[in-house]
């Protein structure tokens, strides 16, 4: 009735190596809402799991733009509860992923902004 997931139920209660069993091995949908459009990394960044946000968010790549029912990512949870070192994490992994799209999408063009450039 709720639409929580095993995996949420995992997230939530800080069972890091159910959650890395259950995404891993077991290719558990790591996207699957709840009924109030939460996913298993916002309820960890929302309980303060900072192995769980990273194993979700790196290895298992969780969509960190995400957006619950009231428009809240798991960075703002994580924010609004106080756990600055998942902030932190998040902030850096979003910030990496920018990065490389960034390089993907200049790369083609940079020739032609080189030359622009006097390059």
């Amino acid at each position: 009735e709720d639409g929580w997931t095993v995996l949420m139920i995992a997230a939530s209660n800080g069972h890091t190596d159910v959650v890395n069993a259950l995404a891993g091995t077991h290719n558990a949908n790591v996207e699957a809402v709840d009924k109030d459009g939460w996913t298993a990394l916002m309820w960890a960044a929302d309980k303060g799991h900072t192995d769980i946000v990273n194993a979700l968010a790196g290895t298992h790549n969780a969509n960190l733009d995400a957006v619950n029912e009231d428009g809240w990512t798991a960075l703002m949870l994580a924010a609004q509860e106080g756990h600055a070192d998942i902030v932190n994490a998040l902030a850096g992994t979003l910030r990496h992923q920018r990065s490389k799209v960034y390089q993907r999408l200049r790369a083609p063009l940079s020739p032609h902004l080189d030359q622009k450039n006097g390059r």
